[in-house]
C-alpha cells in the first residue's frame, strides 16, 4: 500500500499539478479582479485568481462523465488556488479547502512557503494532457486523476518585478506523470488525499515528452 504523500511533485521547482484530456483549451491568469475559467464545460469550477505575468494553463475540456468531470474540475481548481497562494505571499490559503489529508496539506504548505521565500513567479504555458480517471487500487471509493505535465514552455520570473529569469530545469522536472488521488466526503465533495509523480523518462512518464 503506497504512502498517501509519496513522490510529491512539490519538490520540483516549477508547478504542482493539474489535469487535462481531449482537445486543448487554455486558462489564463488575469490581473487582480479578473475571473479565470479553465474549461468550456458549464459544470467546471471557476476561480477568480490574480497572478503576476502571463501564465497559461492548457487544461483541455473536462471529461464527459459527470463524476469524472467533478473530480478533474476539483484538481484544476486546486492548482489555481495553489498559485494564488504563491501570488499573495502565502496569505490566501484557500487551497486548503481542496485537501483532505493532513500530510498532503503540510507538504503543500511547505511548497508554497518555499516559492514565496524565493520570490518566484512564472510566465509562459503549462500544458497538461492524456488525463485518465480510474479507481484507486488501494483505497476503495477513491479516484486517481492521472495526467502528463509538460512545463517546457514555462519561465521563472521575479514575482516582485516581473523580470523573466529563464528555466534551467532538467528534463525530469519539465516532463512528468502525475497521479492525484481524491476521496469523497460525506457531503459529496472531492478532496485531495494523495499525490504521486513519476519524472521523465521513468516508466510511463516516457509518454509525457512530446
Amino acid at each position: 500500500m503506497r504512502p498517501r504523500t509519496a513522490g510529491l511533485a512539490l519538490g520540483l521547482p516549477a508547478l504542482l499539478l493539474a489535469a487535462a484530456c481531449g482537445s486543448q483549451a487554455a486558462a489564463k491568469f488575469h490581473p487582480a479582479g479578473g475571473a479565470v475559467s479553465f474549461s468550456p464545460a458549464a459544470s467546471a469550477p471557476r476561480a477568480p485568481v490574480p497572478f503576476p505575468g502571463k501564465v497559461t494553463f492548457d487544461f483541455g475540456p473536462l471529461p464527459g462523465d459527470p463524476q469524472q468531470a467533478a473530480v478533474v474540475g476539483t484538481d484544476h481548481a486546486f492548482l489555481l488556488a495553489y498559485y494564488d497562494a504563491i501570488y499573495t505571499g502565502g496569505r490566501n490559503k484557500s487551497y486548503a479547502s481542496y485537501i483532505g489529508d493532513k500530510g498532503v496539506l503540510r507538504t503543500v504548505q511547505a511548497s508554497v512557503a518555499a516559492h514565496v521565500a524565493e520570490h518566484q513567479g512564472l510566465a509562459g504555458v503549462d500544458r497538461h494532457f492524456g488525463t485518465t480517471v480510474t479507481p484507486d487500487k488501494y483505497y476503495p471509493g477513491e479516484l486517481d486523476v492521472t495526467y502528463c505535465a509538460d512545463e517546457a514552455g514555462l519561465r521563472y520570473t521575479d514575482a516582485s518585478t516581473g523580470r523573466v529569469l529563464g528555466n534551467g530545469s532538467a528534463p525530469g522536472q519539465l516532463y512528468y506523470l502525475e497521479s492525484d488521488t481524491f476521496a469523497r466526503t460525506s457531503q459529496g465533495a472531492w478532496r485531495l488525499v494523495g499525490i504521486l509523480t513519476t519524472p521523465y523518462p521513468t516508466g510511463p512518464a516516457r509518454e509525457c515528452k512530446p
